[in-house]
Formats: C-alpha cells, sequence, structure tokens
C-alpha cells in the first residue's frame, strides 16, 4: 500500500459496474462519519442526486449520483440566498447546476479561490459534458461547524476512480488519488498538508 493512502476493497470479484467504485466509496465515508460521531445518516433525494444528511448537524455528509443535463434555469435569487460565514467564500454548488444540481440543500459556503479554480472546474466540466457520469462528494467538518473543511470530489470515468481533495479552509487542492478500472482495492487521498486555518488559531 502507497504511504498516505486508504484503500477498501470491493465486493465482487469480476469487473464492478460503472458506479460501484463511487457507490463503495461513499459507504465508507458514511461508515467513517457515523464511527467519529456515532449519529445515524439520512438520505434525501434531490434533481435525481442523494444527499447523505446529517439531520442532528444539520449538515450535508456527502452527494452521490450520475450527471445530468440541468432541469431548470439557475435560480440565482436562490442562491443569493445562502448565508456565508467567510467573506472570502462564494455561495457554492455541491452539485454544479451544469451537472444538474439544484439548490438549497445543495448549496454550501465554498472558498472563491476552489470555486472558481481549473481544478474544481475540470471535473464539474468533464462530468457535465458526459452526462451519466458517476460523481460523489464527501464534505468534512471541524467540530459542530456547518461549513466544510475539506471536500473530497470523486468521478468514475473509463479511465477509473478518481478522488480528489480540496482544503476549503485554505482555498487549495491538497492532492488527489487515482484507481485503474481493473483495480479492485479504492485509493483516498488521507494526506494532510498541514493545519488549516482555524486549526492554527486553536493552537
Amino acid at each position: 500500500m502507497v504511504p498516505n493512502e486508504r484503500t477498501t476493497v470491493m465486493s465482487r470479484e469480476d469487473h464492478p459496474p460503472s458506479d460501484m467504485r463511487v457507490r463503495a466509496l461513499v459507504d465508507m465515508w458514511c461508515r467513517d462519519y457515523s464511527a467519529r460521531t456515532g449519529l445515524n445518516l439520512h438520505e434525501v433525494e434531490q434533481n435525481g442526486f442523494t444527499y447523505v444528511y446529517d439531520i442532528e448537524s444539520g449538515r450535508p455528509v456527502c452527494v452521490y449520483g450520475r450527471s445530468r443535463s440541468p432541469s431548470a434555469t439557475r435560480d440565482t435569487t436562490r442562491q443569493r440566498g445562502t448565508p456565508l460565514a467567510r467573506t472570502t467564500d462564494d455561495r457554492g454548488h455541491i452539485i454544479a447546476h451544469s451537472m444538474g444540481g439544484g439548490m438549497d440543500i445543495n448549496m454550501i459556503g465554498q472558498d472563491r479561490t476552489i470555486n472558481r479554480g481549473s481544478d474544481w472546474r475540470a471535473i464539474e466540466r468533464r462530468a457535465a459534458a458526459n452526462p451519466g457520469t458517476p460523481v460523489a462528494v464527501r464534505l468534512r467538518y471541524q467540530g459542530n461547524a456547518d461549513r466544510p473543511s475539506r471536500i473530497d470530489y470523486a468521478y468514475e470515468d473509463a479511465d477509473g476512480l478518481t478522488v480528489a481533495r480540496f482544503d476549503n479552509d485554505r482555498g487549495l487542492k491538497i492532492h488527489e488519488r487515482h484507481t485503474p478500472p481493473e483495480s479492485r482495492h479504492i485509493k483516498v487521498p488521507t494526506k494532510r498538508a498541514g493545519p488549516s486555518r482555524d486549526e492554527r488559531s486553536r493552537s
């Protein structure tokens, strides 16, 4: 195993269907969250995507589904109504509007450098240009915060599964891991690029 990677093993011996790795990854994320918090998670459907929600804390934990064409025009009025915790944030879509994402529970405070940056946009554009692309997003939090401090973005295509990690506190992509289609092990980035601003302020 490569250092600073976590792996989970696929449950089938044969070549998996196109979204099996994404679903296995989401299962791993949910087990990890429940083990750390002791809380049960609930699923909510919106625009064909499944939002795994921590109702007690009022925050989404992860989202998964397949990219699709938008079903409606972007509602900029509702988007502007999303509160922001930081002046350096955008009202970001977890699942981009261009990929079929909606509003409300699909909105988060996202560092604008990430939201408008080439790495994040490249994933969105790739999935939007290829409807049916399996995608999943994991939101990681510090304590009881409702603004994510880390965001993992996974997508699957003919080349395999790619998981990119973004530091939402410092506004940068940390790194990514790629699992080729023939592999039964999912590689997940776990290496951290130093403490976040919130962690430094508490030290």
